[in-house]
């Protein structure tokens, strides 16, 4: 029953930005058991639901143990203690799945939280933390780099002063490009990511040569 709440509230859900919801349709055991039940009650369209008592909910799901284990086998285990749910989105930037990723985690904890545990998971929601730890490491690669480059300008020339004046034509590619991505509403991703960092190590060689000589 938590699960069937859990499942309605984000069927129901419009991301900011959306004008619908972005969770399209919902597979998991749920269908079956209300599948089963309303079967059991000659296809009454009022049937279709979950069976009010935890006796009417074992009987349906023993119903498909034995009559139709297959399609029982995806979606619960056998002995009842793990289940799948399936939620299907359309193809979007993985910038878009973010408040559906908080909106889900927020919900399950609120309908099932305290009956199991749960984890995330899927290609939409491994994109999602793939492009976190993409952004994450490259803010901390460029300054970790521009913090070592600093130091070696200042290594080089003995002069703080020349050394963070060398450090501007170094980061003004960087900051320039990610100023007009914001401007022109370019995401981020796997390929553009890398844009600063090439930017920066040819941008240091040349920093390098023009004030030494």
């Amino acid at each position: 029953r938590g699960l069937q709440e859990f499942e309605q509230h984000l069927l129901g859900y419009v991301p900011p930005g959306f004008d619908r919801p972005m969770v399209t349709s919902v597979t998991s055991v749920l269908d079956l058991v209300r599948e089963g039940w309303q079967a059991m009650h000659n296809g009454a369209g009022e049937a279709y639901r979950i069976p009010d008592s935890d006796r009417g909910v074992a009987d349906m799901i023993n119903l498909f143990e034995y009559a139709a284990p297959d399609q029982l086998k995806p979606l619960l285990t056998l002995d009842g203690n793990r289940t799948r749910m399936l939620l299907r989105m359309p193809w979007l930037d993985a910038n878009s799945y973010e408040e559906v990723a908080v909106k889900t985690e927020a919900e399950l904890t609120r309908h099932v939280g305290d009956k199991a545990e749960f984890q995330l998971t899927g290609s939409v929601y491994d994109l999602l933390i793939i492009l976190h730890n993409l952004v994450n490491n490259l803010l901390r690669s460029l300054g970790t780099a521009a913090l070592v480059i600093t130091l070696m300008l200042v290594l080089v020339f003995r002069d703080v002063k020349l050394a963070l004046i060398g450090m501007v034509p170094n980061l003004l590619p960087v900051a320039a490009t990610l100023a007009l991505m914001g401007f022109l509403d370019i995401p981020l991703d796997a390929s553009n990511l890398l844009v600063g960092s090439m930017a920066l190590g040819i941008a240091v060689d040349d920093t390098i040569h023009y004030l030494h000589h």
